[in-house]
């Protein structure tokens, strides 16, 4: 097994839960680095969710970060070391308004 790099995730918000990254059954996903860009000229918040894809959906019991406000026109960096997303876990989101939140994420991948 080796690590391979990811293609870099950038992935939209929408107003409910949105997949950004699952990994797979074989899989283990190593995200170096995360940015989200508010690209509003409004004030947004955002939910970021860690979870097992088979175990039931995105809820306060597994957020990460819940109702982050993100000032117009900025960025918030994840300010932890890499993430580590094991086999059929997943990375969700969702944000106050759709698409003007993006998440930009890469990585290395095991399988």
């Amino acid at each position: 097994m080796a690590w391979v790099p990811m293609t870099p995730l950038v992935v939209p918000l929408g107003v409910a839960d949105t997949t950004i990254v699952t990994a797979g059954a074989a899989e283990i996903l190593r995200l170096d680095g995360i940015l989200i860009a508010n690209t509003d000229a409004a004030a947004r918040t955002f939910r970021l969710h860690s979870w097992i894809s088979t175990g039931g959906p995105a809820a306060q019991t597994n957020a990460m970060y819940y109702d982050v406000e993100i000032p117009p026109n900025t960025s918030w960096v994840y300010p932890a070391p890499p993430m580590t997303l094991p086999n059929l876990w997943r990375l969700s989101g969702l944000a106050s308004a759709a698409n003007v939140v993006i998440v930009h994420g890469f990585g290395w991948s095991e399988s």
